[in-house]
């Protein structure tokens, strides 16, 4: 039989052994918390491959413009993890969120060449995540992407290239279908496309279905399937024929300076 003295030790005994599992508990539930920038991880992408995949890491990134290879483009390769500016969750601060931008640099197609456009956006979640996958508290901006594109046409090309290159696509113009080489350089057409595009700043496919809260989207733009672009021109002095000429292709007839 224990006296009081003995209760008193035997609870403090409970007490404690809860206190431990509690504790031991906690530290099994935090995840570990990786800042960016710092020397270890320079950019986001590096921290998102560095944290668990189900441990509820946090990334954590410091105000500033965030641009390029490994701050664009974000894949967290199905991590259940929380990618953050340094807002409170609980009570996010608007200013904070202004201040963490991530610039994506996409430019529609019709600002860029033949490339299609600099296609880039911020997240692309493709891997089965869920709403334990988070992203909070970050301005993105200048995303861009697009649907599938046809193939750009082709300048001055007359059907022929050497003895290893049949003519396949050379269009006989009369009256010169006898030798190719003799008629003037055409271009090929752009090739035809069709087809979506999805996610200008954030894409979510593959079932995919992350939590995104906190976040100001500006400037993005998504667009469906483009055609191939037709061929440049090209400066200089070219023989030209027409129909009228009786036989354009034995002495050219005429030139002219196309510039």
């Amino acid at each position: 039989m224990l006296n009081s003295n003995g209760n008193r030790e035997m609870k403090r005994q409970i007490l404690l052994g809860v206190l431990i599992l509690l504790f031991i508990q906690t530290l099994a539930v935090a995840g570990d918390t990786y800042y960016v920038p710092s020397r270890d991880y320079p950019t986001i992408q590096s921290a998102i491959n560095a944290a668990a995949f189900a441990n509820d890491d946090v990334v954590v990134v410091a105000p500033g413009v965030y641009t390029g290879s490994g701050n664009i483009n974000l894949d967290f390769g199905g991590r259940a993890i929380t990618v953050r500016s340094e807002i409170n969750p609980d009570n996010p601060n608007p200013a904070i969120i202004a201040a963490t931008i991530i610039n994506c640099g996409g430019e529609p197609v019709h600002n860029q060449g033949s490339d299609g456009g600099a296609w880039n956006r911020a997240f692309r979640f493709h891997s089965g995540e869920g709403p334990d996958s988070k992203v909070l508290g970050f301005t993105i901006r200048n995303g861009y992407a697009r649907g599938p594109k046809g193939a750009d046409g082709v300048f001055g090309y007359i059907g022929y290239v050497d003895a290893t290159h049949p003519i396949t696509l050379f269009v006989p113009i009369p009256p010169c279908a006898d030798d190719p080489n003799n008629c003037p350089p055409y271009v090929l057409n752009g090739a035809n496309r069709s087809g979506h595009g999805y996610g200008g700043a954030i894409l979510c496919e593959s079932a995919s279905s992350p939590t995104i809260q906190y976040c100001v989207i500006t400037n993005s733009t998504v667009t469906g399937a483009h055609g191939g672009d037709g061929a440049d021109g090209l400066d200089g002095i070219w023989w030209h024929w027409t129909l009228a000429d009786i036989d354009p292709c034995a002495v050219p007839p005429k030139t002219d300076d196309v510039n």
